[in-house]
């Protein structure tokens, strides 16, 4: 790991607002801080929640220049925050309940005295430490930068850089032999990274070129105290929990799940990381730009978000949260796409997009009325021009019930594939269409609702079977994906 990577691990702080239930024999805290050279009405005691920071407490000070954090039970233990009002702060270990910090606004870490706190005497201890390497470093780091490419004072300074690093982690190794009962000897083990051996060789004499990759991965995590809640409200567990999804995991969707439900196996023995860790994984790959992540969102909210395994949210929370899960499922890739049967207004022929019989089909949601839908239509009839000799087509839903403005720009714009829009009679007679003559369907006329449509346009590819293979494509995008597609699809 460089000092950089321990520096922001240890300074970018995260934590996750929680409630749990004391015992009663806990006895409260008692947390005074004071400055030398600051007398402000008002200390903030805070935490941070993502990239943002939140206020927990306010202390007013005191006859004693102090400001004193109190309450009747227990600080959950993790990493707080002091926060000036000018929005200055430093960070603290909570884990005993009661001590003193005496500072000054020059230098918070160097200049504080800690009484009654052996973990917050290593903490600023180690704080120091790193910060007086860091300008080693990074002053080699700058010879390095400055050098040309092949220069011979190159590798003498990455060496020195790399003695630094192992200085550093032997501080912390020291640190957590010489106290292996302190909060402070979990949180520096939380920040070990594996080392990785030499690789063996394969059967035909190669070295396996994917051992440190594996090894590593399947390592990361060892020193990682699973059962200790404090790591929650710590920058580690968000930081190591991001790196090991985003850097240590193929980004597809299936391995991304992979990792994810071995996380929140992990976590199982702590609510406060079982649920961050669940949380985060639904939040972000529901609101993921990338394509194909809502199948991460949709199976972690399924297998987790119910009732009695979200124990922290309310139940109007899980069903909005299952509600969207299964509005996104059938819609997945690798699903087969709902059928969409409705009109041609112009001769009231009604067509099936199960009909369609192509390779491949462009499933296209637009609005005549839509700014970005006029300006990226004409570019889809480019697209079918240029990729119908390679079996593609396109099925083209209007969202729009003005049927006269749609039929102006199909015939504008010369859309000669297939299109089909809801027309007046058969939205208010639903029951004729469906029942009587059997045309359509309740899912193609709620077509907006069964292809989860709130904004357009909107692109779906499918292949002969009507599998999703792409969605929520921009038309920008689509010509790109295709050529990659059949790329893909010829070299396997």
């Amino acid at each position: 790991m460089t000092l950089m990577k321990i520096y922001k691990l240890l300074f970018i702080s995260f934590f996750f607002i929680s409630k749990i239930t004391l015992t009663a024999q806990n006895q409260g805290h008692s947390i005074k801080i004071k400055f030398r050279d600051f007398k402000g009405p008002e200390l903030y005691l805070g935490f941070n929640y993502g990239d943002k920071k939140f206020i927990s407490d306010t202390a007013k000070i005191n006859k004693n220049g102090e400001y004193v954090f109190t309450g009747p039970k227990p600080l959950e233990g993790g990493i707080y925050l002091a926060i000036l009002p000018s929005k200055k702060y430093f960070e603290f270990v909570v884990d005993e309940q009661n001590f003193s910090i005496e500072t000054d606004t020059v230098d918070f870490i160097k200049n504080a005295k800690i009484k009654g706190s052996e973990n917050n005497v290593q903490f600023f201890a180690f704080v120091n430490y790193v910060a007086s390497r860091q300008y080693d470093l990074m002053r080699y780091k700058s010879r390095v930068d400055n050098l040309e490419a092949g220069n011979d004072s190159i590798k003498f300074y990455q060496e020195k850089m790399t003695a630094i690093e192992k200085e550093i982690s032997d501080y912390r190794m020291n640190i957590i032999e010489k106290y292996p009962n302190l909060f402070i000897a979990d949180l520096f083990n939380a920040m070990r990274e594996p080392v990785v051996p030499d690789p063996p060789k394969l059967p035909n004499g190669n070295i396996d070129s994917s051992f440190g990759y594996k090894y590593f991965k399947a390592h990361y995590f060892d020193h990682f105290k699973w059962s200790d809640d404090k790591l929650a409200k710590t920058p580690l567990l968000h930081n190591k929990m991001k790196y090991y999804l985003d850097k240590l995991t193929v980004q597809v969707p299936d391995s991304i799940i992979k990792s994810a439900d071995w996380l929140i196996q992990q976590a199982s023995g702590s609510k406060e990381m079982y649920k961050y860790i669940v949380h985060y994984v639904t939040s972000t790959y529901e609101r993921s730009n990338v394509m194909g992540m809502e199948n991460v969102f949709v199976h972690v909210a399924k297998k987790y978000y119910t009732p009695k395994k979200a124990y922290w949210a309310d139940s109007a929370t899980v069903a909005k949260i299952q509600e969207r899960a299964d509005a996104l499922e059938p819609l997945l890739i690798g699903k087969t796409a709902p059928n969409v049967s409705l009109a041609d207004t112009s001769t009231k022929k009604w067509y099936s997009l199960y009909k369609v019989n192509s390779p491949y089909t462009i499933l296209y949601f637009w609005d005549p009325e839509c700014g970005h839908c006029q300006k990226v239509t004409p570019k889809l009839v480019e697209i079918y021009h240029k990729y119908k000799p390679k079996g593609f087509d396109v099925f083209a839903v209007c969202t729009q019930r003005d049927t006269e403005k749609w039929k102006k720009y199909v015939d504008e714009k010369k859309m000669v594939f297939t299109n089909v829009a809801m027309f007046k009679d058969v939205a208010d007679h639903p029951e004729k269409y469906i029942y009587e003559l059997k045309v359509t369907d309740i899912n193609s006329i709620n077509f907006h609702k069964t292809y989860d449509i709130y904004a357009t346009p909107q692109v779906y590819v499918l292949d002969k079977d009507k599998k999703i293979i792409a969605r929520r494509l921009g038309v920008e995008d689509l010509e790109g994906f295709l050529d990659n597609y059949l790329k893909n699809k010829a070299s396997n």
